[in-house]
């Protein structure tokens, strides 16, 4: 398991989330007329959810789960052998789907609705992050267990 790697991207994540979240502003309003700073909160969520799928591509492929014909077929590999829960597995859909309204929508994109749908998933980050975790943790105690 490539954890270094998986570490690296999961820092990635983290340091992206506390970007948005210092500079999210409280209220939609403040939102619509905060310019770059709107285009870059869009950014790094992006970035984040695109390094939070490169990460389920890493375990996916370094358990040997099989060569998946799309992201969401990587997401069910991980709940078929327990590396994440099925409610991790939502956010993480929501999350993608959230990341593909950004990217194809951008200049027609609702800023009101991104605006709450970010307010919301940002914490899904923090559980997903945890989740992941716990996994290698356990990965590690299995394969320390068998020398």
């Amino acid at each position: 398991m490539r954890k270094d790697v998986i570490a690296e991207k999961l820092t990635d994540i983290e340091e992206s989330v506390n970007l948005i979240k210092e500079n999210i502003p409280e209220n939609i309003e403040e939102f619509v007329w905060l310019g770059l700073v709107k285009d870059g909160i869009y950014r790094r969520l992006g970035f984040a959810i695109e390094r939070l799928m490169n990460v389920c591509a890493i375990i996916n492929f370094d358990l040997k789960l099989g060569a998946p014909s799309s992201d969401i077929k990587i997401v069910y590999n991980l709940i078929e052998n327990n590396v994440i829960s099925i409610e991790a597995a939502e956010k993480i859909k929501e999350l993608r789907n959230l990341n593909m309204y950004i990217n194809k929508s951008y200049y027609m994109l609702r800023d009101d609705l991104a605006f709450e749908r970010i307010k919301i998933v940002l914490g899904y980050f923090d559980v997903l992050i945890s989740e992941i975790k716990a996994f290698l943790e356990r990965y590690e105690e299995t394969k320390n267990s068998r020398l």
